[in-house]
């Protein structure tokens, strides 16, 4: 600016708009994306995971018989015969049958201007791919492992409850009761329990149970430390079992699926031929050349279905 110190010409300078000065002072660029994070993940980490190069896995399987039970998984039994007596022939052995996992494929492909690609402050492929994963460990997998219907995808724990081969269900109350998440507890053989974990709803299921108690003032869910009320420390456990959370587990509703109890790596069995893979694509495409756009398509190919029906249990709302 010209012109002499006490000139009433002079207008202030002000950084409110770009007239008044404001564009002698940019704004600051920050590298750093503004998004919201995903749901923890918890289910791939606790199930069995398998690759395979296959289009499906087959497991042998001793199938139960009407005499099997908890206690002895097979319907092998001491015949008492006394010195005299003679055994009956057991046939237990010989019921076999097999277990198969297909693997299916799904895919998923995310589309940007080339100019976005190219001029953008940051790698917005490295994004893009960050994001696929989420979507691959959040709703490939975590969703498909719970809720999966086995059609053109896999099987999840809560598909088919109570039918042959399927998990089985305890009505745990409704509203849930101690005695109900016990009584869940109880109905799962004791060798189940020593790795199982818990699996529900983070909002309106985990909120009803940790109004519970037992009767005697302790807490159903955590640890009470100094039995201070909300000033006191909790765990994410349930009666001493660990609790997972998961977005896709039902919330609280007369008649739903809200609890998952047992030891989900022998209960459930998630198979990988291809985990998850990106291709760019739209060099060698002259509609995309022409339309200045470039894209990234996801594949994978899983697998996944109950294994053992008897290692976890479900709690339903009556």
């Amino acid at each position: 600016l010209r012109g002499r110190a006490d000139s009433h010409d002079i207008k202030s300078l002000a950084e409110g708009r770009d007239s008044d000065g404001g564009v002698l002072v940019p704004a600051d660029y920050a590298r750093e994306i503004l998004v919201r994070k995903p749901h923890p993940t918890s289910m791939l980490a606790n199930v069995r995971r398998i690759t395979t190069g296959r289009d499906r896995v087959v497991f042998p399987r001793l199938e139960p018989t009407t005499a099997t039970n908890d206690v002895i998984p097979t319907g092998t039994r001491v015949q008492w015969t006394g010195e005299q007596g003679t055994t009956v022939e057991d046939t237990a052995m010989q019921n076999w049958g097999m277990k198969t996992i297909p693997v299916s494929t799904g895919t998923f492909d995310v589309q940007a201007s080339r100019d976005m690609v190219e001029d953008a402050d940051f790698n917005l492929a490295e994004f893009v791919i960050g994001e696929a994963r989420n979507v691959y460990e959040l709703d490939v997998a975590e969703n498909t492992i719970i809720t999966g219907d086995g059609v053109s995808k896999p099987r999840g724990l809560l598909s088919g409850v109570g039918a042959v081969f399927r998990l089985d269900s305890t009505t745990v109350g409704n509203p849930v009761t101690t005695a109900g998440i016990m009584g869940l507890i109880g109905k799962l053989a004791p060798q189940y329990r020593q790795n199982a974990k818990f699996l529900l709803n983070s909002d309106t299921v985990w909120s009803a149970i940790a109004s519970l108690n037992e009767g005697t003032g302790g807490a159903v869910i955590g640890w009470m430390r100094d039995r201070q009320g909300l000033a006191a420390g909790f765990t994410d456990e349930i009666r001493g079992y660990p609790a997972l959370f998961s977005a896709y587990m039902p919330a609280t509703q007369a008649g739903a699926n809200i609890l998952v109890f047992g030891d989900f790596r022998d209960a459930y069995y998630w198979i990988e031929r291809v985990g998850l893979s990106v291709m760019p694509y739209g060099d060698q495409d002259r509609a995309m050349l022409t339309s200045n756009t470039v894209g990234w398509m996801f594949r994978t190919r899983v697998g996944g279905d109950v294994v053992n029906y008897r290692a976890a249990r479900v709690g339903v709302q009556s």
